[in-house]
């Protein structure tokens, strides 16, 4: 089967061809054991998720529900943690990490790292790697958040709910590489719409101001504009080979979206040698200078608008051992070139 592709090409124009239809498949032995590591979880760390969603569902009234299900936790007592974390999950989330409804029986991605880091605050072991993999907020938020998840793990305690210390290994699952739109955060979500949108575009590239503007300005996102722009014009004038950009819908993605992605989000925690390197698959070097400010300028602004992106473990080529690399797209591109 056959799909449009969207190809930046360095002759200044978008020309639309068609070639298989490839994906990221085998980019990460992670994502083969999404399924497994969600079942392995615990009924001390479903106990600590059942708290978290419910107060994520009913708000402060669950400081009914908890001493039920804490029962060294006072009514006072219970009303105080509700309220703190309450403060940190009314939008339905703790940073990016998506919560599920407490009667659901499955754990989400996001849920199963929440844990993974509550489990790591409880043993009073180090942290911070997890954290700077995943979607969570930065500064004040992030101090908030843990101080609060502190004290739900010392409440957990005190109940006699140990939760396991995590082991090295174990997977950080919502910041595996994915193959599909809809598993992406929502903030990549966002930027991938707008490099789709602009490559889309029916006339010239010197439009895709104008397709940008029009979208991001819809949803608050205006100052993101300029340096996208400005990052896929030098796509366009000073590449080196073709970009793959899929069609706005298409539920694929393609190696060189995820690329951008990465890029943004990795500079977000200031690794900008790894988007240099990134960038560097398609631009000259002088380009590749000239658009690391475009991506500093993205990762500044959809940092402090949309919150942190995830580090994903895409196991990109040029940032591992090549043999890694399985998916058919490095074929692909060079064919078509």
């Amino acid at each position: 089967m056959f799909y449009d592709y969207y190809v930046i090409r360095t002759i200044r124009i978008l020309i639309r061809v068609s070639i298989w239809s490839g994906d990221l498949s085998g980019l990460n032995e992670e994502s083969l054991r999404v399924g497994a590591a969600v079942n392995s979880i615990t009924e001390a760390e479903r106990a600590a998720l059942w708290v978290i969603r419910a107060v994520a569902q009913d708000g402060i009234a669950a400081s009914t529900k908890i001493p039920q299900k804490l029962t060294v936790v006072s009514d006072v007592q219970a009303s105080t943690l509700t309220e703190r974390i309450f403060a940190i999950v009314r939008t339905g989330s703790i940073g990016g990490l998506a919560l599920c409804a407490p009667a659901k029986p499955g754990v989400s991605e996001g849920e199963f790292d929440l844990l993974n880091l509550l489990g790591r605050i409880q043993h009073q072991n180090d942290y911070n790697e997890l954290v700077n993999r995943l979607a969570v907020p930065t500064g004040e938020q992030f101090t908030t958040m843990v101080d609060v998840l502190m004290v739900l793990a010392d409440f957990l305690l005190k109940a006699n709910i140990v939760l396991p210390l995590p082991v090295a290994n174990r997977p950080v699952l919502s910041a595996v590489g994915v193959r599909k739109c809809d598993k992406l955060a929502p903030s990549e979500q966002c930027l991938l719409a707008g490099v789709r949108l602009w490559a889309k575009s029916e006339d010239d590239w010197r439009g895709g101001m104008h397709i940008l503007t029009n979208y991001f300005g819809r949803i608050g996102l205006g100052e993101v504009c300029a340096p996208l722009h400005t990052m896929l014009v030098h796509a366009v004038t000073s590449s080196t080979r073709g970009l793959f950009v899929n069609c706005p819908g298409f539920e694929g993605l393609t190696v060189d979206e995820a690329r951008i992605i990465h890029a943004v989000s990795a500079t977000q925690r200031g690794y900008k040698e790894i988007a240099m390197t990134l960038l560097a698959t398609w631009l000259p070097p002088v380009a590749v200078r000239l658009s690391l400010r475009c991506i500093e300028g993205l990762s500044d602004i959809l940092g402090a608008q949309s919150g942190r992106m995830p580090l994903r473990d895409w196991a990109f080529p040029e940032l591992c051992d090549p043999e890694s690399w399985r998916s058919p797209w490095s074929h692909l591109t060079n064919a078509i070139h």
